[in-house]
């Protein structure tokens, strides 16, 4: 089933490295109606996201986690785990430091994003 999801929602290259077979006719590639669908969902989220949020947090949320799981992780599924949680945790905790300090919320979530994405290194 994984495998399946994978071949379904994963770019080639994802694909080749995790050893899975993307599906295509003819050597060419048809997008299924369940990615196009998961696309459309991720260009809102950007689109609101940059409207609502700024361009600086919306950059953090995405690449910062990202980045910090793509050092911890050692699988997709891990990644996949890891990203959410750390832009979980950035969200919560710049929030609740921005509180306690009486600040602005964004620079916080980005300071705690990249706070987790440093601390990534002392992992080798």
């Amino acid at each position: 089933m994984r495998r399946r999801g994978l071949r379904d929602h994963a770019e080639e290259q994802t694909c080749n490295h995790a050893g899975v077979a993307r599906r295509g006719a003819h050597g060419r590639y048809r997008r299924s109606p369940s990615e196009s669908s998961l696309l459309a969902t991720f260009a809102l989220t950007i689109a609101l996201g940059l409207r609502f949020l700024g361009v600086l947090l919306m950059g953090a949320l995405i690449i910062i986690p990202a980045a910090t799981a793509k050092r911890l992780a050692r699988n997709l599924t891990g990644m996949l785990v890891i990203a959410v949680s750390v832009a979980l945790i950035s969200t919560a905790g710049g929030t609740w430091l921005a509180a306690a300090l009486h600040r602005e919320i964004g620079p916080w979530i980005v300071t705690v994003a990249a706070a987790c994405f440093l601390l990534s290194f002392l992992r080798q």
